[in-house]
């Protein structure tokens, strides 16, 4: 099974999806399961654009599955095996984001061995999620949060991001205006 997070209206998320498309035709039907999950407040409308394909959606409009799955970078794919066990997880658009995923697909779908899957590999880099990208995703969230008078909410989230980073110059600022809204001086 393929989950996928994507945010509407994100080029990256655009090409994630079509590449997810390209890979899955490639497969035997029926053998890999796909659920997008897409986060963002104007997530709804993007919906059905994706669920005209075979994969299963589910709306994160506050981020709320993201967090529990730690994603931090959009797009972001995790492929995860029969067992149920995460056997990959691809952040971003790397270069060599269609031939890493098929790789780790063959892998949990246990056509190739390890040592063919880091040969498939050897010359793939993935994308990590710096701390700058986790400090950026904690904003993002909390800026949603402010605007829909969620203040509370919105602390405790730009608290969590700077549990990550303390120094993060963004996340200091927007905790200092939640704080000014909240008139807790």
């Amino acid at each position: 099974t393929i989950v996928a997070f994507l945010r509407p209206g994100q080029a990256q998320s655009d090409e994630a999806i079509r590449q997810l498309g390209d890979v899955i035709a490639k497969r035997p039907a029926g053998t890999v399961g796909v659920v997008v999950v897409l986060s963002g407040p104007d997530n709804a409308a993007a919906a059905p654009k994706v669920a005209a394909g075979s994969a299963s959606v589910v709306l994160d409009p506050d981020y709320a599955v993201s967090g529990k799955m730690d994603v931090h970078v959009w797009p972001a794919t995790v492929v995860v095996a029969a067992d149920g066990s995460e056997q990959a997880r691809l952040s971003g658009m790397p270069a060599s984001f269609t031939a890493d995923l098929t790789a780790h697909l063959d892998f949990a779908a246990k056509a190739i061995d390890r040592s063919a899957l880091d040969q498939r590999l050897a010359a793939r880099n993935v994308v990590a999620a710096t701390t700058q990208q986790a400090a950026t995703r904690y904003l993002i969230i909390a800026n949603a949060m402010i605007d829909r008078g969620q203040f509370e909410q919105a602390l405790a989230e730009i608290d969590r991001g700077l549990a990550r980073d303390a120094a993060d110059v963004s996340l200091r600022l927007a905790r200092t205006r939640v704080l000014l809204k909240l008139k807790q001086f």
